[in-house]
């Protein structure tokens, strides 16, 4: 095996290490904000000392103030000429651009890759060629979920 090779096997098994560890610490991202903040352990610990594992949950309502202040500012997408005779079309794109996001409910989605970002540091969506019924091929707007980034 070439040195090359070798340092590009290292990088992936470090790689896939970190995502294992960054997946579980994630998951724990999210159950925080779903108000799961106290661990099996420490749950045994209170019960049996007669509380019960109350938590305030200042995450979630944090959280969500961002993601509507995300919703409420988002900007409208814009085709920008680089000359003015590109004026007509960077219109027209601009138009086609709207009705492909209206017609998959964009901010929807942008607002679950915003929101998964927010809590888990990654959050994702694309746009993609999907065939309809009738076979012809659309452009599809999908969010991504976190696990499969």
């Amino acid at each position: 095996m070439s040195t090359v090779t070798h340092k590009f096997h290292r990088w992936l098994i470090n790689a896939m290490t970190f995502e294992r560890d960054w997946r579980k610490g994630n998951q724990e991202n999210f159950d925080y904000y779903d108000g799961q903040q106290w661990s099996e352990f420490e749950k045994v610990a209170l019960e049996a000392r007669g509380q019960q594992p109350t938590v305030l949950n200042m995450c979630r309502p944090t959280i969500d103030m961002v993601l509507a202040l995300e919703a409420e500012r988002r900007v409208n997408i814009q085709v920008a000429e680089r000359e003015e005779s590109d004026n007509m079309m960077a219109t027209l794109l601009t138009k086609l651009l709207k009705q492909v996001y209206e017609v998959n409910d964009k901010d929807y989605y942008a607002a679950q890759s915003f929101r998964e970002g927010l809590i888990g540091g990654r959050g994702w969506m694309m746009a993609k060629p999907k065939k309809d019924k009738t076979g012809q091929i659309d452009i599809a707007v999908d969010w991504v979920p976190w696990e499969e980034c």
